[in-house]
């Protein structure tokens, strides 16, 4: 930990119930529990609070304190979500120097565009690959300690982990299933709900009836309560990641922390996570037979599926802790904090007083 306490204002574009915000309400809290100084804004208070999801904001105001862009500015260090327009950042003005950016996803590098902050991160190595700016690559941790190993009984073939949309391509894992079906019973579980009610969500729907009127158990959860997600995990022998894209695939990393499987498409960030025929099985691009092949020579071998969810759990541990982030950031808040203090002791006396 730095030598003393730093203060730290988070802004926050929104705070619905995703990946991103889930772990920056993570790192506030860690960064609290370390004796640092927490603050935030979130635009979305004023702008739209249909995008505060209520658990997240609870969770975020135990450990932070909310403020004023007027107030956030004193932080030593800002550390900006990876969604703010060149409109939000005038809030920032004279202050961007002392600010972080990190980048979610290349849509998160564009909203940015053309304002960058001089201090960014990008959550994988695949999406630092298509910045054209220098970036650090830190990864988004999370808390080992609550995805673990759970004793309870495999209730599920397999699973998807993520709202109901065409980014998390449900169709093909509902396509994987059928093939599965086929060869073997199935039960499949799909952990997360429909967040609007549209065409892709009645397309969903419509195979979800056919497959089930075939005879094939599919389960649908609706939306979780982040804490129970470790639970559903552990009650399924494979998480299936069908996403044409993916940054980082946070839902790979948390399901291998469970000791459970991966089998994902081969696309963005997820290769970084998962090791092909060590921790699971990296796929043909959208490619529903190779998906369900691997996926039946997993669950027709227990001894393997064992050995690499023992595997991938210690894969995770190594590199997607949440105290690993946390001791990467803070080296750069530190780092932004002590090149500010130098900048300004070394100002004219004039500039120096100047508000």
């Amino acid at each position: 930990m730095p030598g003393d306490t730093i203060k730290i204002g988070f802004s926050l574009m929104d705070l619905a119930l995703g990946g991103a915000q889930i772990f920056y309400v993570d790192l506030a809290e860690r960064l609290s529990q370390r004796g640092h100084s927490v603050h935030y804004h979130l635009f979305a208070e004023r702008e739209n609070e249909s995008l505060c999801d209520k658990r997240l904001y609870l969770r975020l105001n135990r450990r932070a304190s909310a403020a004023s862009i007027r107030d956030l500015v004193r932080c030593d260090v800002l550390h900006l979500d990876g969604y703010h327009t060149p409109q939000h950042k005038k809030n920032f003005g004279k202050y961007l120097f002392k600010c972080i950016e990190t980048y979610h996803s290349e849509f998160s590098f564009r909203t940015s565009a053309p304002v960058y902050a001089p201090n960014r991160v990008a959550v994988s190595f695949a999406l630092q690959k298509k910045i054209p700016l220098s970036c650090e690559v830190i990864y988004n941790g999370f808390d080992t300690a609550a995805f673990a190993p759970i004793p309870c009984k495999k209730e599920w073939d397999l699973a998807i982990l993520g709202r109901i949309h065409p980014a998390k391509n449900h169709l093909l894992f509902l396509d994987i299933c059928s093939r599965v079906a086929r060869i073997r019973p199935l039960r499949a579980m799909m952990i997360g709900g429909y967040p609007w009610d549209d065409d892709y969500s009645a397309e969903v729907r419509r195979k979800i009836s056919e497959l089930q009127d075939a005879g094939i158990d599919i389960h649908v959860t609706g939306f979780v309560e982040h804490e129970k997600i470790p639970l559903l995990l552990n009650q399924a022998r494979v998480l299936l990641v069908t996403s044409p894209s993916e940054s980082f695939g946070r839902m790979a990393a948390e399901a291998l922390a469970c000791e459970v499987p991966v089998i994902a498409n081969d696309t963005g960030g997820l290769g970084e996570i998962v090791t092909h025929g060590r921790t699971g099985f990296l796929t043909r691009f959208n490619d529903a037979e190779d998906f369900s092949q691997l996926a039946l020579r997993l669950l027709d071998d227990d001894l393997l599926r064992e050995r690499m969810g023992r595997q991938g759990r210690k894969d995770v541990e190594e590199k997607f802790s949440i105290a690993e982030t946390v001791r990467r950031y803070e080296q750069m808040y530190e780092r932004i904090r002590n090149e500010a203090q130098s900048e300004r002791r070394g100002w004219p006396k004039e500039r120096r007083t100047t508000k």
